[in-house]
Order: structure tokens, then C-alpha cells, then sequence
């Protein structure tokens, strides 16, 4: 409108228009404050999804080094347990070649023999 034309209403016009153009501008203020909160929960999702995803990356580079360390773990054993096997036949063998070498004592018996009496 241009303000020739409203110098012409009456003030009960002006009045009504000033009344719908608050309204307006209510409704209008309303919905920014509505797509702004909606914005708003839209880039916390996106945060959310970004963190989501590192955690994500983070749980599987834990899961990978836990599984680096039980490896290490279990080459270890077989190692400890190759090496133990090892000097278990060593001393076996020592025992076996000492064993058929001792020549037995005669003054000890072989075999005491046990006596119950009732």
C-alpha cells in the first residue's frame, strides 16, 4: 500500500491492519523459532552420527589390538611350551643314560618285603 492510500482509512482500518500484520508477524516468528529448534536437533544427529562412527572406529582399533596381544600371547606359549617339551626329553634322556650306567648296590636289597602282622 502506499501511503497515499493509507491516509485515506479510517483508523479502525489502520488499526485492523496493524492487528493482522502482528499476527503475521507472530506466525512468521513462530516458524523460524520452529525450523531453527528443527536445524538444531538435525546438526546434533549429524554430531551424534560422527560420534557414533569414531566411537565405532575406536571400539574396532581396541578389538584389533586385544586380538595383536592374545596372538603375541599364544606364540609365546607354543614357544615356552616347545622349550619346556625340549628339556623335559633332555632330562629324561640324562635320566635313562644314568639309570643304565649306575650298576646297582649290593648291599642294598632290590626288594623289602612287607610283613602285616595281626
Amino acid at each position: 500500500m502506499v501511503s497515499k492510500d493509507l491516509k485515506r482509512l479510517s483508523r479502525r482500518d489502520l488499526v485492523d491492519i496493524i492487528y493482522q500484520m502482528k499476527k503475521d508477524e507472530q506466525k512468521l516468528l513462530d516458524q523460524i523459532a520452529a525450523l531453527q529448534a528443527e536445524l538444531e536437533d538435525k546438526r546434533v544427529r549429524i554430531s551424534e552420527a560422527g560420534s557414533i562412527a569414531e566411537a565405532a572406529v575406536s571400539i574396532t582399533n581396541v578389538y584389533n589390538e586385544a586380538q595383536k596381544a592374545a596372538d603375541m600371547y599364544l606364540q609365546e606359549i607354543a614357544s615356552m611350551k616347545a622349550t619346556t617339551e625340549e628339556e623335559c626329553k633332555r632330562i629324561i634322556e640324562e635320566a635313562s643314560t644314568k639309570a643304565q650306567t649306575m650298576e646297582p648296590d649290593p648291599n642294598k636289597p632290590r626288594f623289602t618285603p612287607m610283613v602285616f602282622e595281626d
